[in-house]
């Protein structure tokens, strides 16, 4: 039985397609969000007016509710977009604390996955290049600490969402544990 080695480097076009594709995604979602006109849509106020049908919708429909929900949401924080927090109120409201809670936390999961293979994919190199042995120094002490350093940054206020997501994977951090 012959075995299959891993040590092959992708082909080009595979590479290519990995290295695009998140930011792709991100790109075509805003993209579809303003198109359709549903940045207007985004407020209290609009809530307020639409909450009857959106709990109908929700009552009569749960499951395409739930990953429509889902996908808006991790759309929202993958384009780090900044009134997420009015997507959260309004995601409690109509689904309840519950479910609400579920829906936020995996498409925030998500989102913020996505966000992170893109700046990985894009913006590391470019940065890794410009910065130097300062950032290199910085980066070897995110990668051996990176619990620490992500708990950190998830629990203090005072950072962006946007940096939490992009600075690890700038630094490096691997998006699971290594099994070296």
């Amino acid at each position: 039985m012959t075995e299959l080695h891993n040590d092959m480097p992708p082909r080009p076009a595979i590479a290519l397609l990995k290295r695009w594709a998140p930011i792709g995604v991100l790109v075509t979602a805003l993209v579809v969000f303003f198109a359709t006109g549903l940045h207007q849509r985004l407020s209290l106020d609009e809530l307020a007016l639409q909450y009857a049908g959106l709990t109908s919708f929700v009552a009569d429909n749960k499951v395409q509710a739930v990953l429509f929900a889902m996908l808006v949401y991790l759309t929202a924080v993958a384009a780090s977009f900044p009134a997420a927090w009015l997507l959260t109120v309004a995601i409690g409201l109509v689904f309840g604390w519950a479910l609400g809670a579920f829906i936020v936390v995996i498409g925030a999961t998500l989102g913020a996955s996505i966000l992170f293979f893109a700046a990985r994919s894009l913006l590391a190199d470019f940065f890794r290049a410009r910065a130097g042995a300062r950032l290199n120094t910085m980066a070897e002490g995110f990668r051996e600490n990176a619990v620490s350093y992500m708990l950190f940054l998830r629990l203090a206020p005072i950072f962006p969402f946007l940096l939490v997501n992009v600075v690890p994977a700038i630094l490096g951090v691997r998006d699971r544990k290594s099994t070296r």
